[in-house]
């Protein structure tokens, strides 16, 4: 009797451990993935007629492609998450311009039995050193 509660015990823990670190690993897996995904999607660089022009970040783009991100890639793993949101423009950027070049996400994440993770990512489009 006393080797079946041992082995029953043991069960539930390993199944525990694994559902917490399949959880942690897939929400590192999700972030790492937002370092470059979302920011290059909402990056616009050429015009309606099709000139090229100092590139930006379309907010309403990259807010959109952020929260169907995080609901595909992070929700899953974490009990609650929230982000906020601040735009610059940072030289040489044009300043009579009312687009952004810099865009701070700040994130804060509850993971289960883990705590919180609060993290800030920042995106920046600056002029490439090849041209």
């Amino acid at each position: 009797m006393a080797h079946s509660f041992i082995w029953a015990a043991f069960l539930v823990f390993s199944l525990w451990n694994f559902r917490l670190f399949y959880c942690v690993k897939g929400f590192e897996r999700g972030y790492l993935g937002l370092y470059k995904g979302v920011a290059i999607a909402s990056v616009i660089c050429f015009d309606t007629s099709g000139n090229s022009i100092v590139p930006y970040f379309n907010q309403t783009i990259f807010k959109r492609e952020l929260d169907a991100y995080l609901l595909a890639n992070i929700s899953p793993y974490v009990d609650s998450y929230s982000y906020a949101l601040s735009w610059e423009r940072v030289a040489p950027f044009p300043a009579d311009t009312t687009a952004r070049n810099k865009v701070t996400v700040d994130f804060d994440f509850s993971l289960m039995l883990v705590g919180d993770f609060d993290r800030e990512l920042v995106y920046t489009i600056q002029e490439s050193v090849y041209e």
